[in-house]
């Protein structure tokens, strides 16, 4: 089941795009090159705006885009580069041949930044969240009980540990490394 074709008031046509409007795009492109964007749909005989266009070819037509699964090599680039440029998507693209800033876009927003987070990594700083529980003794309320107090868990900041925890994984102080990081 694709996705529903429509005219607009205009006669632009929206939705999915079928295998004989590709190869219209493609044909023209390859004839006569990439020109003016506005202009390129009527001139290829095509019932959609350029804007349409010029995301078909950019981010599915054009020769040399990957498609599929992103590699555990890209995942680790996508991540060191958004540390360093933030959610630039189009300069973290010009990094990676072959793959657009919206697949990347795509890929970190509903992929890569959960695992972060899941991970234990906070996904706007890349350093790991730091909640450390520790015990303390706190006065039971409850009458029926005789003791006087039981033991509760509070998250606080840590001094000086020597390690953080964090669900599978534990982050080294002294190593600057994690151990166990699962994807």
């Amino acid at each position: 089941m694709g996705r529903a074709t429509w005219f607009d008031a205009d006669g632009t046509k929206r939705g999915g795009w079928t295998d004989e409007e590709d190869q219209k795009l493609v044909a023209y492109i390859n004839e006569y090159g990439i020109g003016d964007w506005r202009f390129l749909p009527c001139k290829a005989g095509l019932q959609r705006c350029g804007k349409s266009c010029r995301l078909r070819w950019l981010n599915y037509l054009r020769p040399g885009v990957k498609k599929g699964k992103f590699t555990l090599e890209e995942e680790e680039a996508i991540i060191n580069f958004q540390s360093i440029l933030g959610n630039r998507w189009a300069a973290i693209a010009q990094q990676m041949p072959g793959r657009s800033d919206n697949d990347i876009k795509n890929h970190w927003n509903s992929c890569l930044k959960k695992r972060l987070e899941r991970n234990g990594i906070d996904q706007m700083t890349h350093q790991p969240i730091i909640n450390l529980a520790i015990k303390t003794p706190s006065f039971n309320t409850d009458c029926g009980n005789s003791s006087s107090s039981t033991d509760q868990e509070h998250l606080v900041g840590s001094e000086n540990p020597k390690h953080y925890w964090s669900r599978r994984r534990i982050w080294r102080v002294e190593q600057g490394s994690w151990e166990g990081f699962s994807r």
